[in-house]
């Protein structure tokens, strides 16, 4: 049973998400799942649209399930009304899953807020000790028949009480593959970051809370590698360039908007890493040569933000203005566009 659990929900939420996006209700246990001693609870976020698909996939998966159903219809409205009858239950077409919750959280828009917050919140409704976090929905990696042997292992792997991520044979270390799934305590004291950092892209938010994860452990991680089909929700999932550059032409994005994200993104990994160093200085002596192993790798870890940079001006002066290696692909690229947006920026287009 997570140590969580025992919060009010309103304590629960203002964790989770401080400043909900109006009309920021949530309506906890719409469908109340039974852990039955289990060790992990699958932890992910939709919207209205893949409510079908996945409660069939919830259907099949061999463990508890806490999710996060984002909508956009009020409370008391005839759409919510609609919504609910869909899912099932007495009045649907099929019995509920029994391992199921089912959280339902009313916003004006999914892209109003963070999208991780809402992984943090079925994290913090899960109701076991430990929780595998499915940032892109519904894991398409894994078919009906391989997932009771993927949770066997994850099962087998949490007693090492440090965070595992799952990654694919061609990318075992940091920067991981986008949306890769992670594993750890409900109660970690590690949370994904729940800055709005515009956009409302999975992709490109999770690689924040992978970040993050990577510097707040130095890098002691365990690893749960899965050979031959890619970590993704359906299919090879692009880089954060390919993201950045679709969701720009896709949404008619303006350069200013992109590059915007970009800056959010470089404040506040740097402001982590000061946190960091300060949390070391007032907690941490670094006597030992393993802390001093530990410090030098944070110390570059943080230097390495400075990879990808692109120029800002300031009175005739060109300023460098830095931003993650794992975001960019080539310098100057204005922060992950291609050199056609590049050019048309330039141009005022």
């Amino acid at each position: 049973m997570s140590s969580l659990i025992s919060l009010s929900v309103q304590q629960q939420t203002s964790v989770a998400y401080p400043n909900l996006p109006p009309p920021g209700v949530l309506d906890p246990f719409v469908l109340h799942g039974r852990s039955d001693g289990s060790l992990v609870t699958a932890c992910l976020w939709i919207e209205e649209t893949d409510l079908d698909a996945t409660l069939t996939w919830a259907s099949h998966w061999p463990g508890p399930v806490s999710l996060v159903l984002v909508t956009s219809s009020l409370p008391e409205s005839v759409e919510y009304a609609s919504l609910l009858r869909r899912l099932p239950g007495p009045s649907g077409s099929m019995p509920p899953p029994s391992h199921l919750s089912l959280h339902v959280l009313h916003v004006h828009s999914s892209f109003s807020g963070s999208t991780n917050a809402y992984l943090n919140l079925a994290r913090l409704l899960s109701q076991t000790p430990q929780v595998i976090i499915f940032p892109g929905g519904p894991p398409g990696f894994l078919s009906a028949d391989d997932q009771r042997l993927f949770l066997g292992k994850v099962n087998s792997r949490v007693t090492l009480n440090r965070p595992i991520i799952v990654v694919s044979e061609t990318l075992k270390t940091y920067p991981f593959r986008p949306l890769s799934p992670v594993v750890l305590a409900s109660d970690h004291p590690i949370w994904c970051t729940e800055r709005y950092f515009l956009l409302g892209s999975r992709s490109l938010d999770w690689e924040e809370c992978l970040w993050q994860l990577w510097l707040e452990a130095f890098g002691d991680v365990s690893l749960l590698v899965l050979p031959s089909r890619p970590i993704a929700n359906v299919t090879t999932e692009p880089s954060s360039y390919v993201v950045c550059t679709v969701l720009m032409f896709a949404q008619k994005l303006t350069c200013f908007q992109m590059k915007t994200r970009r800056r959010w993104s470089y404040k506040f990994r740097m402001e982590a890493c000061v946190l960091a160093s300060k949390r070391s200085q007032a907690l941490e002596t670094f006597n030992k040569k393993n802390d001093k192993k530990r410090l030098h790798w944070r110390r570059r870890l943080c230097r390495e933000n400075s990879i990808c940079t692109f120029p800002t001006h300031r009175h005739g002066q060109s300023s460098g203005f830095s931003l993650s290696s794992s975001l960019c692909t080539v310098p100057n690229v204005e922060g992950c566009l291609p050199h056609s947006a590049v050019s048309a920026c330039a141009s005022g287009r």
